[in-house]
């Protein structure tokens, strides 16, 4: 208070006009600063529209989601009951798996050239079936025709 007394007495203040004078500074601070908290709450609140559309909209996707996995999660649950009622899951018998044994390099050029006989054999038969037919369009005509089919599938 003496700071106050002070200045009063040196600058020749009235007290009966420093008190209002204080009280209305206080007062026009105080004024600003509801300003401001009224201008930032006007500004938030222009944005909750907003703010709310897009949480409904996420509402939305989590309700979706939450429906389609737990539809997904009953039609997995109806699969298994169904194959556990029907005995679907009961091992099979399965044949004894015939021991296979290494063949030698000689073995394997044998069974290519069987193979290729075979294949031989087969396309010499389907080139006689084609010529035993007369008149058939594209028909294979002679053995020089099914010899040089035949080496185009046997080479």
């Amino acid at each position: 208070m003496t700071l106050l007394n002070d200045w009063m007495t040196n600058y020749e203040l009235d007290p009966a006009l420093a008190i209002p004078s204080i009280v209305g500074a206080l007062s026009l601070v105080l004024a600003v600063i509801a300003i401001w908290a009224f201008v930032r709450a006007r500004r938030l609140l222009r944005v909750l529209p907003a703010l709310e559309e897009r949480v409904a909209v996420l509402n939305h996707s989590m309700a979706l989601l939450t429906d389609t996995t737990e539809s997904c999660f009953k039609a997995l649950s109806m699969q298994l009951q169904f194959i556990q009622s029907q005995n679907v899951l009961r091992p099979s018998p399965r044949p004894a798996a015939p021991v296979k044994t290494r063949r030698a390099a000689g073995e394997k050029v044998r069974a290519k050239v069987i193979g290729a006989a075979r294949r031989q054999d087969a396309l010499a038969a389907l080139a006689a079936s084609q010529n035993s037919r007369p008149g058939a369009a594209g028909a294979v005509e002679g053995h020089a025709s099914s010899a040089s089919i035949l080496s185009t599938f046997v080479a």
